[in-house]
């Protein structure tokens, strides 16, 4: 009989995979152009188009279903959930540096198993990802998990054939492995098409992997041992296998591209078909007669009537549950089971059995106490932890997400199975406003090449690196290296016998002048302390280690300041200050909480603690250093936040400028941002297209600006634009007014901090008029109060009265004569100088200047920043003159301003309007 086969293209070529989800309403595939497709399944829509969802950047490997929500993960280490019903993303559970091969959800939907490339298996709590539990055990990478139908145990399999058999419950307290296979499935390495599945028989009493001699081996239940073999039916080894809902058929399909159908008890197959390219997904489904595939084409089949129940007189392979007892189990694979001593094992009666019990292990029951005992086991054999408890379950649960990074690095993008990179591959270890750090692999040594931006200041150099250095930052003054302590052979003097021995940590400064006059330093570490992060500022070097020490040493290599910090995530550093991030501990709601420090390396003073903020399920990707000393970060989610009021004690907060995900969908454009740097009034970022693009390419891209804007409501709006101007203007015009103040440099900016006060009144002074116009009168007096200069409340006098509104002028006159008591006779006294008269609030201060880069106060123009030395010379001359020169004001253009004589009190042109690049 031929195959009832209906195929479609879904996916570009590559690895791709299928699943039904639990009603049967729908088929969601996935693939190696990162995208998600999901086909309805109803007759009249089976030929509609699928809803596509783009939320991944790399090949996606896995897919699991629950009742009311599916996960996808791949290549990009992310875990992504969403909803069935909607199809709308909920939230990303996992970030991993490493591949995610295979995920898998418990039954009860409230955890999901993570199989990545490395040896360890984490399980997640899906509603509370801050509770992760690690499960160690297996040498090689995981290449598969999957929960047993009611929750009790996991089941793995990983690079080296082996396969695992988890107890979630275990009397012991924690996560145990019961069982162990060693060398049952083939040997692969990670990459591998075999994707050595191990599945669960959908009644629990048995599970299948495919074995190494193109078979596949039935484990039984509580033996752990084989209790029978489905062979002669492949000619290749198999890449996935799965069991249809009730447990009666096992599909399995090869690398040949041939699929199989077995009937499970007669060990024989019913059904077969050859497709044209190895298959590399199979899904059943739930209620119907019809198996779902995708191949290595990127296409997607479903195949009706796949059991041949008419022809063959065999039972549907879904409409009932194989549910039988341990003695069936044995007659039925012609096998004894020896006596368990009247004692019945947790094994298959139990699977079968629908008591109501909550399933839910220990992840769904605890409840941290504030002095760190866990409390509310659900199951009467789960002892109470507490101080005594022998496994440290809490030090599992509180696993912070986030790991330590450097910002502007990217990983190699080619590896061997055991991690290496492969020779000639390359990787920035820095990219910034300075420059990029770039590292080429060459098996012995590596090449480090610095290249800079501005080529008139410092010339590109390279050396022969032998440590093979994996971290660096690039500053203004120097660049610093280091790696992290590695195994060496080394041969002893004696005997002449190789040994094992171990290169420590290291830390190599060198300075952008050459290496003369002692202008290079290196330190090596003591055994046990490693390099997690580092910067340099213009000061100092900056070190995080392993031992929770903040080392600090001065460009000279002077050791000057040493003091503790756990738990270290990054480090920028600008100017004398430095910005450390660091996890803090667990939030309210038991999510990872991280805090920053602002430190000031030259004074050894620390100015600012904060809580860090990201969107929600987010990391952070990049932290930094505006031009003007701003600190900032950006997350995963493409948030771009900075830390507003830095320099003043308990007043700072992360304040959010800049949305990439927004304004990729305004562009209507498939692409993120990578951030290099800050501007004033922009980011400097690498625009990288599509999703499959995380990290930037060689050779090196040129840097885009992007011009800043706020999150606020109802953009589409003239009023709305004006207003979030106007905000974004004044957070970034009270930073450099703190800055000049905290530096002594407020003579030197005063003319570009005052030109600020005139472009913020501009902007207000247009809110003011929309306002009159409606007849919003409380919303212009609001809008009055923050103006800088008399002038412009002259110039709001003016606009009420021309719009009729005597009481309205009235109450502006009112509020110049009380703002400006001071200098009443001065109608062009900015609020900078009248702040001045006044005291303050308290400023750190620094000896360092902040406001010194070249493009600290720089026009944005179509080529504001590219590796060109004319661009650079171009900044700086803008810059003198805005600090030198006396241009005419143009207030007199504000629409109702009144005329003024030209004073040079106050003659700066003010900034041009940005507009997005």
């Amino acid at each position: 009989m031929k195959p009832s086969l209906n195929q479609r293209y879904a996916h570009a070529e590559g690895h791709t995979v299928v699943k039904y989800t639990v009603d049967g309403s729908a088929i969601i595939t996935a693939g190696s152009d990162s995208l998600i497709r999901v086909f309805k399944t109803a007759k009249d829509e089976r030929d509609a188009a699928a809803t596509t969802i783009d939320k991944h950047s790399e090949a996606i490997q896995s897919i699991a279903v629950h009742r009311t929500s599916f996960a996808t993960a791949g290549d990009d280490g992310i875990v992504c959930v969403f909803g069935n019903s909607t199809l709308d993303f909920e939230k990303m559970l996992v970030r991993s540096i490493s591949a995610v091969r295979m995920i898998s959800y418990s039954p009860t939907g409230s955890k999901i198993a993570v199989a990545s490339d490395e040896e360890t298996i984490r399980m997640f709590n899906v509603n509370d990802i801050s509770i992760v539990i690690p499960i160690k055990g297996h040498k090689k990478f995981v290449k598969c998990v999957e929960f047993d139908p009611k929750g009790d145990f996991l089941i793995s399999s990983a690079c080296d054939g082996e396969v695992r058999v988890w107890d979630l419950d275990s009397p012991e307290g924690g996560v145990s492995c019961i069982a162990t296979l060693p060398s049952i499935a083939p040997s692969t390495d990670q990459d591998s098409n075999i994707r050595a599945t191990v599945s669960w028989r959908p009644n629990g009493a048995a599970f299948a992997v495919p074995g190494k001699n193109k078979d596949v081996q039935l484990i039984g239940r509580g033996t752990w041992q084989p209790i029978a073999v489905l062979r002669d039916g492949h000619d290749e080894n198999i890449t996935t296998l799965d069991w249809s809902p009730n447990g009666n058929y096992l599909a399995t399909a090869t690398t040949s591209g041939q699929v199989c159908i077995w009937d499970v008890s007669e060990k024989e197959i019913v059904a077969k078909y050859q497709n044209a390219i190895e298959v590399s997904g199979l899904s059943w489904h739930p209620t119907g007669n019809v198996l779902a595939f995708t191949d290595r084409y990127g296409q997607m089949t479903t195949w009706e009537d796949v059991v041949p129940m008419q022809e063959k007189t065999l039972p549907h392979p879904a409409l009932a549950h194989a549910t039988i007892s341990h003695e069936e189990v044995d007659e039925l694979f012609g096998e004894r089971r020896e006596p368990n001593g009247g004692r019945r094992q947790r094994g298959i009666d139990d699977m079968d059995r629908d008591d109501g019990e909550d399933n839910m292990s220990d992840l769904d029951d605890f409840v941290i106490d504030d002095d760190g005992d866990e409390m509310g086991a659900s199951r009467q054999h789960r002892p109470t932890y507490g101080a005594n408890a022998n496994t440290s379950v809490i030090q599992q649960l509180l696993s912070a997400p986030q790991q330590p990074f450097q910002s502007g690095s990217t990983p190699y993008k080619h590896t061997n199975d055991r991690g290496e990179p492969l020779e000639g591959e390359r990787r920035y270890l820095a990219f910034n406003m300075v420059g990029v750090v770039y590292t080429i692999f060459q098996g012995t040594h590596s090449v480090i090449n610095v290249e800079f931006h501005d080529k008139s200041q410092n010339r590109n150099f390279h050396f022969q690196d032998y440590f093979n250095y994996s971290m660096a930052a690039l500053g203004k003054k120097g660049a610093v290296f280091a790696v992290e302590a590695s195994e060496s052979v080394q041969r002893e003097n004696d005997e002449g016998e190789d040994q094992l021995g171990r290169n420590p940590s290291r830390i190599y400064y060198r300075a952008l002048g050459g290496i003369a006059d002692n202008a290079e330093w290196s330190m090596r570490l003591p055994d046990g302390e490693e390099v997690i992060a580092l910067a340099v500022n213009d000061v100092s070097v900056i070190v995080a280690t392993s031992a929770n020490y903040i080392r600090i040493f001065t460009l000279s290599g002077l050791q000057v300041h040493i003091f503790n910090l756990s738990n270290m995530v990054a480090i920028a550093a600008a100017a004398d200050l430095a910005l450390l991030v660091y996890h803090g501990g667990i939030g309210v709601k038991g999510e990872p909480k991280l805090e920053c420090l602002i430190y000031n390396t030259d004074k050894m003073e620390t100015i600012q603690r904060s809580v860090m903020v990201t969107s929600p399920g987010a990391t952070i990707q990049w932290i930094g250093f505006s031009e003007t000393s701003l600190p900032a970060s950006y997350d995963s989610n493409g948030i771009l936040s900075v830390l507003f009021k830095q320099r003043r004690p308990d007043q700072a907060t992360w304040v959010p400028v800049f949305d990439g995900s927004k304004v990729a969908q305004e562009r209507g454009l498939d692409e993120h941002y990578w951030p290099v740097g800050l501007l004033r009034d922009q980011i400097m970022c690498l625009v990288l297209k599509g999703k499959t693009n995380q990290y930037p390419a060689f050779p090196r891209p040129v840097i885009s600006n992007i011009i800043l804007q706020m999150p606020f409501l109802h953009m589409d709006t003239e009023t709305t634009k004006l207003e979030e101007s106007y905000v974004r203007t004044n957070i970034m015009s009270t930073h450099e007014r703190d800055e000049a103040t905290a530096t002594s440099q407020e003579d030197e900016f005063h003319r570009i901090l005052s030109n600020a006060d005139i472009e913020m009144d501009k902007t207000l002074l247009r809110l003011i008029q929309f306002a009159c116009k409606a007849e919003k009168s409380q919303r212009a007096i609001d809008i009055a109060k923050s103006l800088h200069l008399s002038r412009s409340l002259d110039a709001a006098v003016k606009i009420a009265s021309h719009h009729r509104m005597p009481a309205l002028a009235e109450r502006f006159n009112q509020i110049k004569e009380t703002k400006f008591m001071s200098s009443i006779n001065d109608d062009l006294t900015s609020s900078f100088e009248s702040q001045s008269l006044n005291q303050g609030p308290r400023i750190f201060s620094s000896s360092n200047s902040s406001l010194s880069s070249q493009l600290a106060f720089q026009e944005p123009t179509p080529s504001l920043f590219s590796p060109s030395v004319r661009n650079i010379k171009l900044a700086q001359r803008k810059r003198d003159q805005l600090l030198s020169q006396d241009t005419d004001s143009d207030m007199d253009n504000i629409p109702g301003s009144p005329a003024r004589k030209k004073t040079r009190e106050l003659q700066a042109s003010p900034i041009p309007s940005r507009t997005l690049l």
